[in-house]
């Protein structure tokens, strides 16, 4: 029997873990991967480590830095991880809303974070489950700043207005597919969803939410426009 899951904020020796933990979910280099002792220097700055444990065991994280944004401050979001032994637990999401309660409390109103564009398991979290927005496309963000995974590293924006998204315009909702799968299509599927969602997102739309069909095997993103 596993012992019960619990989740919490950080303490120093947590981090090492924490950090190990997010550079192999991330699939971090030495380079890449977040320093333990930087994560407990933003904490006494206003970001958020947290740690989901299975009795003593470290077996997920979340990683947010402080942040500003014209002006406005945010919590930026650098990572999330969750052992791949305690997978199916939903950790992943109460990582986040254990984040958004952390944040509240600190005065933030909005949590940012970048994401793959064909992570259809992460953007069905992030937008039905969670309600957060895709806002914009970041073509090659991260090329020639991580190790070259064999194509553009894209990212997508992500905005997590903590007390309520704005409402969105039901008549003018569109779509765009994203594969289900990956393999030697890989680099074409990646350059389709780069320009049907750069396309969209420049026209005033917002990624709003995911439509999956275990079946039939495919995922959607759904766009709409906020109403003013």
């Amino acid at each position: 029997m596993q012992p019960p899951l619990a989740i919490r904020r950080a303490r120093p020796r947590d981090l090492p873990i924490a950090a190990r933990l997010l550079a192999r979910n991330l699939r971090f280099t030495d380079a890449d991967a977040i320093p333990a002792w930087f994560m407990r220097s933003t904490d006494e700055c206003g970001g958020i480590t947290l740690v989901a444990t299975a009795g003593p065991r470290v077996v997920g994280a979340s990683y947010a830095v402080p942040a500003c944004e014209a002006g406005t401050m945010a919590l930026f979001s650098c990572g999330l991880a969750v052992d791949p032994a305690y997978r199916g637990h939903r950790l992943g999401v109460r990582l986040k809303l254990a984040q958004r309660s952390e944040a509240l409390a600190l005065g933030y109103r909005c949590i940012r974070w970048t994401t793959d564009p064909i992570n259809g398991r992460a953007l069905r979290v992030y937008l039905s489950e969670l309600g957060a927005r895709l806002v914009r496309y970041r073509p090659a963000l991260h090329d020639g700043l991580r190790a070259d995974p064999g194509h553009p590293q894209d990212d997508l924006d992500v905005v997590w207005h903590l007390a309520g998204a704005p409402p969105l315009d039901p008549a003018d909702v569109r779509t765009v597919d994203v594969p289900w799968t990956v393999g030697a299509e890989e680099l074409t599927e990646r350059c389709r969803v780069r320009v049907q969602m750069s396309e969209l997102l420049a026209d005033g739309y917002v990624g709003s939410g995911m439509e999956l069909d275990r079946d039939a095997r495919s995922c959607r993103v759904t766009f709409a426009r906020e109403c003013a």
